[in-house]
């Protein structure tokens, strides 16, 4: 991803020079909030452009109709502005490179600004000022019975399906000085590394959405299994390819480790793409935000990924870490990544001091992603007023 100084050069040079705007992709994100962010940022678009050639000619928004992307192949200068999830966007900007004429600016590349992320803290800060029905921060207890290990192993290696949210697989790779549990609310047939546990036997009944009592699971490693050393969790989606075991020497002082968030380091910019991509209520991350905010937790503080985490069951600090992290995942967002880096800021930890088992975990030859979850949108809300910002 480019420097910031960049792009605000790119945008510049497109308003200074009145050069016609493009958004390519015609989704949830080119719709809403894309589309809105460029209003703020004061680019019009003049067109939409697709690879699907059944919206070319349909009208996608305010009266912006769909092109197809060869009319980018014009002589003349033009912007494109590439609206599209990150799944996709190398793709299209490997497309687009074709056309010489065409200045290129991603999505992600937007959510980065300083201006577009102060006006998300701004709208938080603003909305829940007004709101009358704030989210009551409450309590939670983690006190459970923890899984006994029977035979003094030194780690336990675990994974939690629930609802069908993933599907799951036994690892390639295995150490017989690991146990490994699955945990789901159904148990699977022909089972053969992974002994199965029942999510209600560990989870308190007072849980009743499925992301939470998958994130209770996740988190609370030191109470559920608190009989063993170390603990690796890994998420539904992936399969352990090789030894695992390995990793516990990668544990930081935090008592942690897991592998850097690839291109992010604001949790501001984080909850930003959560509420455009509609992965929790947008007034519960808003006021979750805001609250951060005024606490005085800072922009760029770091991300960490939280699909494979490897933690020291014994270590004091990451005890106080997991449970200070469940409180937050209980009573605000279910999205585990925006309460995890404020966490580490709350007690005194940064994210150097969380171990790295690697830049992306999509690279690491030990993991494979097998799918991708099946997550099911709450909200269909924009981000930005587009008056208000115009």
């Amino acid at each position: 991803m480019r420097q910031q100084s960049d792009v605000l050069r790119d945008l510049n040079y497109i308003k200074e020079n009145h050069l016609k705007a493009y958004i390519f992709g015609c989704g949830m994100i080119g719709k809403d909030a894309g589309y809105d962010i460029l209003n703020f940022l004061g680019v019009q678009a003049a067109n939409y452009c697709d690879n699907d050639n059944a919206k070319w000619g349909q009208v996608i928004k305010e009266g912006i109709s769909c092109v197809s992307p060869e009319i980018l192949s014009c002589k003349d200068k033009v912007a494109c502005f590439v609206m599209v999830s990150c799944k996709y966007e190398d793709e299209v900007v490997e497309q687009l490179k074709n056309y010489p004429n065409v200045m290129i600016i991603t999505y992600q590349e937007l959510l980065t600004l300083d201006a577009v992320i102060d006006r998300f803290i701004e709208s938080c800060v603003q909305e829940d000022c007004k709101s009358e029905n704030k989210i009551e921060h409450k309590k939670h207890s983690n006190s459970i019975n923890p899984i006994h290990n029977k035979y003094n192993k030194k780690a336990v290696v675990y994974t939690c399906i629930v609802g069908g949210y993933d599907s799951f697989v036994e690892p390639i790779c295995y150490s017989e000085d690991c146990d490994y549990y699955y945990i789901s609310d159904k148990e699977p047939e022909n089972l053969k590394v992974f002994q199965w546990i029942d999510i209600n036997s560990i989870v308190p009944g007072d849980l009743k959405d499925n992301f939470r009592k998958n994130r209770f699971c996740k988190i609370n490693s030191c109470h559920i299994f608190s009989e063993y050393h170390y603990s690796i969790y890994i998420d539904g989606n992936i399969q352990i390819m090789g030894n695992v075991l390995k990793y516990v020497e990668k544990i930081g002082r935090s008592g942690i480790a897991t592998h850097r968030l690839p291109g992010e380091k604001d949790v501001y910019a984080h909850a930003l793409h959560c509420v455009i991509a509609k992965f929790d209520k947008k007034s519960l991350i808003f006021q979750q935000m805001a609250d951060y905010y005024k606490e005085g937790m800072p922009r760029n503080y770091g991300m960490l990924e939280c699909t494979i985490l490897v933690r020291d069951n014994t270590n004091p600090l990451c005890k106080k870490i997991m449970n200070n992290w469940w409180q937050e995942v209980y009573s605000r967002s279910y999205r585990d990544q925006l309460s995890f880096t404020y966490c580490l800021w709350k007690n005194g930890i940064e994210t150097m001091d969380v171990g790295v088992l690697g830049d992306n975990y999509r690279n690491n030859i030990d993991f494979k992603r097998t799918s991708n979850h099946h997550r099911r949108n709450k909200e269909n809300e924009m981000v930005f007023d587009a008056e208000e910002n115009r």
